[in-house]
């Protein structure tokens, strides 16, 4: 794994195979799919390696604070409180009506 920590040595590398490749088609060995193949997957493996090696390099920093957590918390709150009484409004005028249809309905069946 220490070549792959050395950007100049993965340069080479992928170099190396992309000329190969193209060496290997002037010589009727390979065609150019599959050299165009080989060198993708060289080039995957490279990529794989860079991105282990950024992996164990970079510590995780918290996506939000403390801070920004306690606020979005008081505020979450802050809304909720201010959204029950519309809500009850809206239970209380919901049962208004369903009161309504069944007095109708009584009324149409005649109890």
């Amino acid at each position: 794994m220490k070549i792959l920590d050395n950007t100049v040595a993965r340069k080479a590398i992928y170099a190396t195979a992309a000329a190969a490749g193209a060496a290997l088609v002037a010589l009727g060995i390979l065609d150019a799919g599959v050299s165009a193949q080989i060198v993708a997957i060289v080039g995957g493996i490279l990529g794989i390696g860079v991105g282990g090696l950024a992996g164990t390099h970079v510590t995780q920093k918290p996506i939000v604070d403390e801070a920004a957590v306690r606020a979005f918390e008081k505020a979450l709150v802050e809304q909720a409180k201010s959204a029950i009484p519309a809500y009850e409004q809206a239970a209380r005028d919901a049962q208004t009506a369903l009161d309504e249809v069944l007095a109708e309905a009584h009324r149409r069946l005649g109890r």
